[in-house]
Order: structure tokens, then sequence, then C-alpha cells
């Protein structure tokens, strides 16, 4: 689970930029047609994550996420952050659809196989002149091609 010391940082984000921030659940539904995104705290996301799978020892997920955070793309850092569901890796989808296509859509000659692990972070939306943030729990899950 969270604690208030993974938190701070993205306090330290809102104060820096002069923006009210709270830790809330996302209960309302935003009416603003209009969107915005603050790429500080969609990658305070990622080390809020990658810093829960440090201390729970979730060593599966833990490298994929550091990789996301040094290498990936601005998409799929917002993908992971604010996307719902399952999350996979880019670059095992990447693998996977690959061998699909070079199969022609005959069974593989691997055996791969999922392996998940439900990490916590913290993520935060923009709503006017303020960041609503909330713990979040996610199942990542990485690929494996034997």
């Amino acid at each position: 689970m969270l604690t208030q010391e993974d938190f701070k940082p993205f306090e330290e984000i809102a104060r820096r930029k002069g923006v009210e921030i709270r830790l809330a659940k996302f209960e309302s539904k935003i009416d603003d047609k209009k969107i915005h995104l603050d790429m500080d705290m969609v990658e305070e996301s990622i080390r809020c994550a990658i810093n829960e799978t440090k201390r729970t020892g979730k060593t599966i997920t833990q490298a994929k996420l550091e990789r996301l955070l040094k290498d990936g793309s601005d998409p799929e850092k917002v993908q992971f952050v604010l996307g719902s569901g399952t999350y996979y890796f880019p670059e095992d989808i990447k693998q996977i659809a690959k061998l699909s296509r070079e199969s022609g859509g005959k069974p593989l000659n691997l055996d791969c196989h999922r392996v998940c692990e439900t990490v916590w972070y913290y993520i935060c939306r923009c709503t006017g002149s303020a960041q609503e943030c909330r713990d979040e729990a996610r199942e990542l899950c990485h690929i494996v091609c034997d």
C-alpha cells in the first residue's frame, strides 16, 4: 500500500506550479469539455509505481516500469497512468504482435504466457485549477515467451 511519503513528490510538483492538490476519490465526472494533462504528474505516477515495486519486491514489473519512464513515449506514459484494466507493456505487445504476424495466424512454436503483479500508485487529474489525486491498484502484466 501507499504511504504519505509516496504522495509528497506530487505535493511538491503542485506547490512548485502554484496549483491546489487534494487526495480524493474520483467520484464525480468532469463536465468541462477542456482537457489538461500535466506530464510531470504523469511521470511522477510512474516513479510512484516503481517505488512501490521496489518496496514490495515486485521485480517482474520494476525493470519494465523503469524502461517506460526512461524511454517510453509520452502517449505510452499517459496510457499507463490514465488507462484502466490490465496493463501490458508496449514492448511485450510489440513482441506478441510480431510473432503473430510472422506465424500467419497459425499457432506459435513458442509458449507465451503472462506474469502479472498488482501495483499501487497515485494518479492525478486536472480539474480546472487543481490536481485531484487518488491511489490506484492495477494489474501489470509481462508477457513471457519460452
